[in-house]
């Protein structure tokens, strides 16, 4: 039997059809340490994982911890063979990074809760198509995927972005309503498309037939007319050698609508000055992207806020940066603390987030999360 290991939300691996379990992990203040030794939990049990299947976001932190894969090269995976990605989109310089660490089989994946099956991927035994950092590679058999622009026609051209939209009627997985709610299920999924299932993500398809997917529809700036992709933004940044994690959010400006603010977090050990760091990331954008992206601010932060299954809260971090209070801190976040942290740093940057008295994050708001997240975890 080939063996899987999952690597998922509080980083526990679980028994399926598939997998094997192998131990059980509370995240803590410790949980970046965790996150390493997944690699040496396939030498320590000697299972002789095939493979692993994980988010983004835990390679980033690897990444993070460990910029020259010196851990890595102390562990026995020898029996590993590839690693999956789901759960966000794969940016490239992290991508690279496995690929040039691990020599594996990679599939970053893309598919949805509601779907209940892999919408694109590559393959291993089927056909194997040659690797895109970056991409989702090919859409699944039984899936016609096309890219529809705001008036809901298709768009052939390469490179464009546009919301992905999947034809009906899709395969026996997909769900077949919401409960107890058909038309809320309508209405959420089905009606602005019509004959299409709409994602919620946007992306595009290049020359070669590869899908993108690039950030979910929610999340595309519009700067002077011009819609931008969060995500695209945020690899333009990860290609600098210091920045290990990025996220870039919309700010509201008077005169353009709105402006992209990068969040980024440099790994351990860089020596740096902010303002270098700011000018040098303007630049890369600017050489990347272009002028059109009106990218001009960059905020170092200690670390992002994330759920505890790794998604970064850029809602959070964009009422931050237009100065708006946080109504309710999501009980799903890993580190409510950080958002203090993070406050303070915006507040020491140009102004950044300057608010009214009233409109601050409560210590006991904070304590509650984190108390009853350590109860969580004591009970696992």
């Amino acid at each position: 039997m080939d063996l899987y290991q999952e690597e998922l939300q509080l980083f526990y691996l679980k028994v399926n059809l598939h997998t094997l379990t192998l131990v059980n992990i509370g995240r803590s203040s410790r949980s970046l340490r965790y996150i390493i030794n997944i690699f040496n939990i396939l030498n320590i049990y000697k299972k002789k994982v095939k493979g692993l299947y994980t988010a983004p976001t835990a390679l980033r932190a690897i990444r993070k911890e460990d910029p020259e894969g010196k851990f890595i090269l102390k562990s026995d995976i020898s029996s590993l063979q590839g690693v999956s990605m789901a759960g966000e989109r794969c940016d490239v310089p992290t991508y690279e990074w496995i690929q040039s660490h691990l020599k594996v089989f990679i599939n970053d994946n893309y598919w949805q809760t509601e779907i209940g099956w892999i919408i694109s991927c590559n393959y291993k035994n089927l056909h194997t198509f040659p690797i895109k950092p970056g991409s989702a590679i090919k859409p699944a058999p039984g899936f016609i995927v096309h890219i529809l622009d705001q008036n809901n026609n298709i768009i052939n051209e390469a490179d464009k972005l546009g919301k992905i939209c999947i034809k009906l009627p899709l395969p026996p997985s997909f769900m077949l309503t919401l409960y107890n709610n058909d038309e809320a299920f309508v209405q959420k999924y089905l009606k602005d498309a019509p004959g299409y299932y709409q994602s919620g993500d946007c992306g595009y398809f290049d020359n070669d037939g590869y899908l993108n997917v690039m950030t979910r529809i929610d999340d595309v700036i519009n700067t002077a007319g011009h819609r931008l992709s969060t995500a695209q933004i945020e690899e333009c940044l990860l290609s600098h050698n210091s920045i290990v994690e990025s996220a870039v959010i919309a700010k509201k400006d008077n005169f353009k609508g709105e402006i992209p603010v990068g969040f980024v977090v440099v790994k351990q050990g860089y020596s740096f000055d902010k303002k270098i760091l700011e000018q040098e990331c303007v630049a890369i954008i600017r050489k990347l992207i272009g002028p059109v992206a009106s990218f001009q601010h960059c905020i170092v932060v200690e670390k992002l806020p994330k759920t505890r299954s790794g998604k970064i809260l850029r809602y959070t971090l964009k009422r931050m940066v237009d100065g708006l209070q946080i109504e309710q801190i999501p009980s799903t976040i890993e580190d409510a603390s950080v958002l203090n942290v993070i406050k303070k740093n915006i507040e020491e940057y140009e102004g950044f987030g300057k608010q009214d008295k009233d409109n601050i994050i409560y210590k006991d708001q904070i304590d509650n999360i984190n108390g009853n997240y350590a109860e969580l975890v004591n009970e696992t």
